[in-house]
């Protein structure tokens, strides 16, 4: 042990290094790029192909394709309830029409303007065998299907709801009008189309537990379960763009 007056002085000192270097193509070097593609390149893709993968809620435009679906309720009136005709597409709701039964003539079409393969103008006629006499009111429902289609997919029956009247008599309505879909809350992207509200809302199920307590079974009942879906998520309503034109002509067809 040399003593401490005897010591050599240091003056300066350098940390030893010692470098391993693998070569190209070997185990380790293409472990090392495996590494640097998993923690970079893999969440920069997964990022970009999983369309906004951060993103919890947006919003976006989307046309839906919507199709009549054959089924109605009509109720048109005179100047006294016996003057009044009925009829109804569904058999469950034989019980709501009056004693006048009487079948029309039910046209659908539509028409696609852009030509993008959805259908942007919906058309329903109907045409009830009057022979001159006039009516004064109308009560509408008629059942449309929707489908969106895209990033967020659901199947939902919407009811168009029509009920006017005049103080005079007429032979016929017209009344254009627009179909808009409304929601409460956001939809939720799933892998399968969301279909809570597919089933019609003129469909009764006498066995379902909702008929009981709504016995006699009426309009106002049908209309307020529709108005359900409203208050929970969304559904699809009817408003006029342009006032209703009552026709006053004689014709046989009302």
């Amino acid at each position: 042990m040399t003593l401490w007056p005897f010591q050599h002085v240091v003056c300066h000192s350098i940390a030893y290094q010692r470098l391993f270097v693998a070569p190209r193509c070997s185990t380790a070097y293409c472990l090392w790029v495996l590494a640097v593609i998993t923690l970079v390149v893999v969440p920069l893709f997964a990022t970009f192909a999983a369309d906004n993968v951060w993103v919890k809620e947006s919003f976006y435009r989307v046309q839906p394709v919507v199709t009549f679906a054959n089924q109605l309720y009509v109720l048109i009136g005179g100047n006294t309830t016996e003057t009044m005709v009925g009829w109804s597409t569904q058999p469950q709701l034989q019980v709501l029409l009056p004693k006048q039964v009487k079948v029309p003539t039910v046209r659908s079409s539509t028409e696609d303007n852009n030509r993008d393969g959805i259908a942007d103008t919906l058309q329903l006629s109907l045409d009830f065998p009057s022979e001159g006499q006039t009516y004064r009111s109308v009560l509408l429902l008629a059942v449309y299907d929707v489908q969106i289609q895209g990033k967020v997919a659901e199947q939902l029956s919407g009811l168009v709801a029509l009920d006017a009247s005049s103080p005079y008599g007429s032979s016929g309505l017209w009344v254009h009008g627009q179909l808009s879909f409304r929601q409460k809350l956001p939809l939720y992207q799933s892998p399968e189309a969301r279909s809570v509200y597919v089933s019609s809302p003129l469909d009764v199920n006498w066995r379902s537990n909702w008929i009981p307590d709504k016995q006699p079974l009426s309009l106002e009942e049908l209309l307020s379960r529709y108005a359900q879906r409203w208050v929970q998520r969304e559904h699809v309503r009817a408003s006029e763009i342009v006032p209703l034109r009552w026709s006053q002509a004689i014709a046989q067809l009302w």
